[in-house]
């Protein structure tokens, strides 16, 4: 809302939020948001067109137009526990009489200031029955060039894009890992050849980095969402292959911290060769609990199913079918 603000100085944007201490804090610019530039931005607008406030009611009122952020976590229990977006604050927050329109954002940590203000694209679609969407189309044209301004009828398009995005992201960083992990095994330069793989136009440089795990929470959350979304639709193969990966990414963490803890003088532990870690645990968490012993004793305790499921289509333990039980 920041780089709206400063998009649109004539217009006045104020953020709710029922949580009065909250919104105390963010009077006293202690706001949970760690980007280069962000600082600087909301020191820029503040007062001027950016204000904050506890009265929700009497500014949705006020408001012509609203912009709803809200958590959406991933569901911590009951069908599609681990995988499926929780949904429920999002439902609760557009019960109200609006023109709904899905509007995601695409942005990368570390980047999202420049991604937001010159975005590659900008995906807007309408979600309930009423509503135009020209009045977003008009706000981004201050931010983004018209050709990226995407308008959709079906909103399911758009929020599938935002999580297959995600995805290929997700991808990407792993295939990266892999060509890095060839690179080690050969003596060949991984420099070298990122940089020949990311001078073909069909593929570009991008996040052809190493990294650890996949990219962060959002990227992961939107993976599962999407393996849950292709085991919901009946394609379980192609789910089994978004497993894969997250997989991969789990492993290359865990190896990480296997390397730095035998760098350090740790005993190696014959029991981190024996298990894999399940997608929905931190790789960080996962291998020093492994250290301890600790998944060993309470896998079936804690995490709710057992090993056999991680790597098995049926379990041999339970017998329940793949994903884990």
């Amino acid at each position: 809302m920041a780089v709206i603000a400063a998009a649109h100085p004539q217009v006045t944007v104020t953020i709710v939020d029922y949580d009065v201490h909250l919104v105390q804090r963010w009077e006293q610019l202690d706001i949970d948001f760690v980007e280069p530039g962000f600082q600087h931005l909301v020191h820029q607008v503040f007062h001027a067109n950016l204000f904050f406030h506890d009265q929700v009611e009497d500014s949705i009122n006020e408001a012509p137009m609203i912009f709803i952020g809200v958590e959406i976590p991933t569901k911590g229990c009951g069908i599609g526990a681990r995988s499926r977006l929780d949904l429920n604050q999002w439902e609760r927050a557009i019960r109200m009489q609006f023109a709904v329109f899905s509007n995601p954002d695409f942005y990368s940590p570390g980047h999202a200031i420049q991604d937001l203000t010159n975005p590659d694209q900008v995906l807007i679609a309408r979600k309930s029955d009423v509503g135009n969407a020209d009045v977003l189309r008009e706000m981004y044209a201050a931010i983004a060039q018209p050709n990226r301004i995407i308008v959709l009828p079906n909103y399911v398009s758009v929020e599938l894009a935002k999580v297959a995005t995600n995805v290929m992201v997700a991808a990407k960083m792993n295939y990266a890992n892999m060509v890095a992990a060839v690179c080690g095994k050969t003596g060949a330069n991984f420099n070298h050849v990122r940089q020949i793989i990311g001078s073909d136009y069909r593929i570009n440089g991008n996040y052809m980095d190493t990294q650890l795990g996949i990219g962060g929470d959002e990227i992961m959350k939107s993976t599962l969402h999407f393996r849950d979304t292709l085991q919901q639709n009946g394609l379980r193969k192609q789910a089994k292959v978004v497993s894969e990966m997250v997989k991969l990414s789990k492993r290359w963490s865990k190896e990480f911290v296997e390397l730095v803890l035998d760098g350090s003088g740790a005993e190696e532990d014959s029991d981190v060769e024996e298990y894999e870690a399940p997608e929905d645990i931190d790789p960080v968490m996962f291998t020093e609990k492994l250290l301890d012993g600790y998944y060993k004793d309470n896998v079936g305790k804690s995490f709710g199913y057992c090993v056999a499921c991680v790597d098995n289509d049926v379990c041999k333990s339970c017998s329940q079918e793949w994903p884990p039980c």
